[in-house]
């Protein structure tokens, strides 16, 4: 590419933010047509294209360029004076410069002519000029409020795209940080039921039971492999769901055998609802350890999954010991923060849904607690979040 190609571009930018080589590129294109025109309609018109009527010309587009100089500096000092002040400076300095201009331009004429007898027609003469100058004011004006206008529409628009780009940085920062709080509340739950799976391997080891210790593995290692395949903030359907608590209730069952006790009472409506993945898991895990493994002849675990209208309810109930001191005990330990699981399924609801989903605590029909949880129903995950769960992964 030629290097005038990549000059002439920059010459124009250059020209397009500099107000001082706009002024001075329109003052020359205004009176140059001025120029053309008086030429065309006058001096040809009047079969007179001479060497005096062209200098005239030229000399009178001068002299008005020189008195805009002055009309320019008192227009710009007046533009931020009240209305009424503007009107008469703007006003006066029209009539001063016209009358100016007026006896400039016939003087001119007369000395390059030598016609003394053209001062009987000044109305005539500053009538044009009068016009001149009035053109001249109103296009200046008009031209500094297109200015101001695009400026403003400049402003508007980089303010604009930085309240995006903020809001794009704030949007990606609290995205980050959801996902980090989901992320850091899946690994805090993992661990916390490995401890339990490999202490009940390492019992069922030392107690010979190698049959069972290589059943519980296989289960632990299936469990593990469908819970790794989803990311922390993914969602799945409660179908899904309830396949991973099976696997989660076959390693259970190799420990408590015939002392745990399931039911499910699960709509197909509900089936379809989407919910966070392992969010049931504590939940069983919770009932076991105060429903069945306290209990000698063991206890029941009772889910129901049932849809309302927008709303997905799932209730996980069990028979362990209820009473207002274990209602107590539990919802001091979820204040407190100190009962993992629940305060996982907690924090997880909050992450996805915010005030739209809820967690409830009350006594069960069973005999022990009832752990309520509701979100929106949802049978599909947007494109969005599909999206984002990828560039997590």
């Amino acid at each position: 590419m030629k290097p005038h190609q990549n000059a002439l571009p920059s010459i124009f930018s250059d020209f397009e933010q500099n107000r001082e080589a706009q002024y001075w590129g329109l003052q020359l294109i205004g009176w140059g047509g001025l120029c053309i025109v008086t030429f065309l309609s006058l001096t040809v018109w009047y079969g007179a294209p001479n060497l005096f009527h062209v200098t005239h010309t030229l000399v009178q587009a001068i002299l008005g360029i020189m008195i805009c100089v002055p009309l320019r500096f008192v227009f710009s000092r007046v533009w931020d004076k009240n209305f009424g002040a503007k009107i008469l400076v703007i006003g006066g300095g029209i009539i001063a410069s016209s009358v100016i201009w007026t006896l400039l331009r016939m003087q001119t004429f007369l000395w390059l002519g030598q016609e003394y007898d053209i001062w009987d027609d000044f109305g005539g003469w500053y009538f044009g000029s009068f016009m001149v100058f009035l053109s001249w004011t109103s296009l200046y004006f008009g031209g500094k409020i297109f200015s101001l206008l695009q400026l403003e529409r400049e402003q508007r628009y980089l303010a604009t795209q930085q309240m995006q780009e903020e809001q794009l940085k704030r949007l990606s920062a609290e995205t980050g940080a959801r996902q980090a709080q989901i992320k850091m509340l899946r690994y805090q739950l993992n661990p916390h039921f490995l401890f339990n799976t490999l202490n009940s391997i390492s019992a069922l080891i030392k107690t010979n039971r190698a049959d069972q210790a290589r059943s519980t593995l296989s289960h632990l290692s299936d469990f593990l492999r469908f819970s790794l395949e989803k990311t922390p903030n993914q969602k799945v359907s409660l179908a899904d769901e309830i396949q991973t608590l099976e696997l989660y209730l076959a390693i259970e069952d190799v420990r408590y055998g015939d002392r745990l006790k399931t039911e499910f009472e699960v709509s197909s409506a509900a089936l379809k609802g989407y919910v966070p993945s392992l969010v049931l898991q504590p939940i069983f895990e919770n009932a076991i350890k105060y429903a069945v493994a306290g209990k000698i002849a063991g206890g029941t675990i009772k889910l129901t999954a049932k849809t309302e209208e927008e709303i997905l309810l799932i209730c996980v109930e069990n028979s362990g010991p209820g009473g207002e001191d274990i209602m107590r005990k539990t919802q001091e330990a979820i204040k407190q923060k100190s009962g993992v699981g629940l305060n996982n399924i907690i924090e997880r609801l909050k992450s996805h849904y915010g005030d739209a989903a809820s967690f409830g605590l009350e006594k069960s029909e069973l005999g022990g607690l009832s752990v309520t949880l509701t979100m929106p129903y949802e049978t599909s995950i947007n494109m969005s979040e599909k999206q984002l769960n990828e560039n997590v992964e």
